[in-house]
Order: structure tokens, then sequence, then C-alpha cells
């Protein structure tokens, strides 16, 4: 049996240079049976009807015969539908990623030469990427989410006149198995630059654009572009911000908008740990609705304290947040972990303690071992008790300590404005922080 692409052929490629084909030698468990059917074997009783059809040609015949049986979609593509789609047809103006099962076949040939079926995989691609065969293109912009179709697409809008030896003949044209699993629509990124500048105060102008830059904002965050999409979303905001709105009907609809649009941009920022930046958005969420009465929001906050050590304030958030939504099992999880958090640090700085008083033990041993990032939460997590705790002035601190941990301690003592001081014992000194006194 003729040996299949492992990856479609990409045309840009094939124009510049040429390409080198890639052939799958080692077949996975999945697919096995099929690949290791010969000649003879091909239609056998135990085959199931579905993957024969898929595994070889519908069609014996010339493509001409075949094309006498189409519907003429153009001067190059032919088609026959196998199995109804629905929804709505692909509009003239947008940005889509399909997902397509395909089968593709040389004229008298019976074994594909690429197949996604056997790739185990179906195949993405943005409609109108330069990289993709025109004729797939085109074929697949008159379906339907869920359809089947038979296509006979030119050699003029697959190959060419070369074709691709040894795999595909000069000026072959070729039949085409697709089905469209899936189409999304992925906005466009760059709505807000075709706006003119007389439009750029419209509410109504601007928001259809926004809608736009949202949509592909959310592919990217599905294609893990974090980075990018927090450009494209802040860009949102940024342009709802110049708006002039006209009626109270406009304010409510910016408002929920602004909501959301801040609300993903303390997610994204909190997924990349940048939990300052995640807080600045929650903050700048407050000026459109109450957070104490928002979930999500109130999450982001808590996720977002959690990671910078205030774990009270952080409790504090998750906790309204489980209120308003009890049934969550994020909110739920967020907790979870920070509530594992604190006993870890209270258990290290429980170990140091041990450690001053000299103490010996396994807690001990483990502490030493510990990196010292660990020592660094630990204190950080001592040191906003104590800032917190109005009543206290001094926070006397353990008497055995390394010249990293004493490093350590000045910084977080200049981050919160405390002064760090010892005092002599027994030739010993024994250090404390003491809250300086406001001006």
């Amino acid at each position: 049996m003729a040996k299949l692409l492992s990856q479609p052929v990409v045309i840009n490629d094939l124009i510049n240079g040429g390409v080198t084909l890639s052939i799958d030698t080692e077949l996975t468990e999945e697919n096995k049976g099929s690949e290791n059917f010969i000649e003879d074997d091909y239609g056998s009783a135990t085959e199931d009807d579905d993957d024969y059809r898929q595994m070889i040609s519908p069609w014996d015949g010339s493509f001409d015969e075949l094309r006498g049986q189409m519907e003429r979609v153009s001067e190059h593509i032919y088609k026959r539908i196998k199995s109804k789609g629905k929804g709505e047809p692909f509009p003239e103006v947008g940005s889509f990623r399909v997902t397509v099962h395909y089968n593709a076949f040389e004229e008298y040939e019976k074994k594909p030469f690429d197949s996604t079926t056997l790739r185990s995989a179906p195949h993405q691609f943005l409609l109108g990427d330069v990289s993709m065969l025109p004729g797939v293109d085109a074929a697949v912009r008159t379906m339907l989410e869920g359809e089947e179709s038979e296509f006979v697409i030119s050699y003029q809008l697959l190959y060419g006149e070369l074709g691709c030896m040894p795999r595909i003949r000069p000026k072959s044209d070729c039949l085409y198995l697709i089905r469209l699993v899936r189409k999304e629509d992925v906005g466009d990124g760059d709505a807000l630059t075709k706006l003119e500048d007389k439009d750029r105060h419209s509410y109504g102008k601007v928001k259809e654009k926004v809608a736009q830059l949202r949509t592909y904002a959310k592919d990217c965050v599905g294609r893990k572009l974090l980075s990018k999409a927090i450009v494209k979303y802040t860009e949102a905001v940024e342009a709802l911000h110049l708006c002039q709105l006209d009626s109270a009907e406009e304010e409510d609809e910016l408002r929920n908008t602004m909501i959301a649009l801040y609300t993903n941009l303390a997610l994204l920022y909190n997924r990349k740990d940048q939990a300052k930046d995640a807080l600045r958005m929650v903050n700048d969420l407050r000026r459109f609705c109450d957070v104490t009465q928002n979930a999500k929001a109130l999450y982001q906050e808590g996720k977002a304290l959690h990671k910078l050590g205030e774990y009270s304030n952080a409790r504090k958030c998750l906790k309204r947040a489980l209120e308003l939504e009890p049934n969550d099992k994020n909110i739920q999880a967020a907790l979870k972990e920070l509530e594992a958090t604190v006993v870890k640090h209270r258990r290290v700085e429980k170990t140091l303690w041990s450690r001053a008083l000299g103490l010996p033990g396994p807690e001990q041993k483990e502490a030493i071992a510990e990196e010292n990032n660990e020592f660094r939460q630990a204190a950080l997590a001592g040191v906003l008790s104590f800032v917190e705790e109005e009543t206290i002035d001094t926070y006397n601190l353990p008497n055995t300590l390394s010249d990293t941990e004493l490093s350590v301690l000045k910084e977080l003592g200049e981050q919160f404005n405390l002064k760090l001081s010892f005092d002599m014992d027994n030739n010993k000194k024994r250090y404390k922080f003491q809250k300086k006194s406001k001006p």
C-alpha cells in the first residue's frame, strides 16, 4: 500500500522552492488495522462500513463522469453533498478558524494521498490563510457546520501544472471528501484601527469594533496567546473610555461590557502570575460595579492577594465569593489551596522558632533544607500579620538567623516601612521589627 503524507502540503512552500514530502512509516496502534490492509483486503466483511468508505475512494470512474453528477460551484470546483450540515453559511466578511476532516484522492486511485483519518487528527486552518490550498479553502467556504461533501477540484487550485512528485502527478485534479467539524468566528484583531477618527467617540460605531476585538481576544486565549489577548482587551477598554454616551441604555450597556473586560483582564494577569496587575484591574472594575457583589471579580482578587502573601484579605475575598456562588468548584478549590498555603507557612514559622530555641528534630532538619524563597514567604506572612495588627508595635524575631535570612528581613523592612533593629543580650543580637512613627 502506498504510504501517506504525514503533514498537509503547504502551498507557499510548494510555490517558493518546493517541499520535501514526509511519509508516515510508523503506525499508531489506533490505525494499524487499516494501514496494514493489502489491496485484496479492502472491502473485508469485518471492516466497519464508515471506516471502509473513508479509507478508499468513493468513485472509481473518471472525474468527468463524476462532475456530471455534481453541482457546479465554480469553473474549477464541483460539489456533491453527502450529509447536510446546520447553521448559517460563511459570511462574505469575517475571519473564521475551521476544523475539518478530509481524505484526498487522485483520479483512478483507490487510496488517499492525504488523509486526516489516517493521521487520527483533524486539520485546523484560518479561512483565507495563504498557506492553505486555495481549492480546499474555497470548497470549505461553501459548507455548513457538520456537513460532509465530496469535491472535485481542478489542479489550478491545488498543486498546479507540476504537481508534487512522486505523490501527486502533474496537472492532477483531485477528489476531496471533506467534513466540516467546526467553525469558529475569531474576530478581527485590527478592528479598531479601521475606525475613522470622526467615529472614535461614537459609542454605536466603537461597540461594533469592540465586539470583533473581544472575539479575537477570546480566540487568543484559546490558543494560549495570553499576552496578545491582554493587549486586545486593553485596546477595547481604552476605546470605550473615549466614547460619548447619549442615553441611560448606552450607559448600562457600556458598564456591563467594562465589567466583562476588566474581569477578563484580571483573570489573564493572574494566569501570567502578574498579581499586582490583576489587582489593578479589579480596582478599575470598582468604578463600574460593587465588587463585593461580583463573585468572579472577588475570585480573581482573592487569587491575586494569595499570590502576594496577603492571606487574610485573600480569605475574605474568596469566602465572600463563595457566599455568592456556593457551588462554584473553582472558588472552593482556591480556598482550599489558600488554607494549605497558610498551614504550610505556619509550620515553617514554627520550625524556624524551634531552630531559634535550639530544639532539634525532624522539623528542624526539614527547615534547613527549605529553599530561600520558602523562608521569604514565611517571613512575609509574619510581617503582614504584624502590620495588620494595630495594637502591636514590636515584632520579636528568632534569635538565630543566617546571613541570607537576615538579608530577606532587611528587604521586607524596607518594603513595609519597618525598622529592623536589635538588642544585645549576653553578647548576642536579638533582632526585632518596629513600626516607624507616622509623620
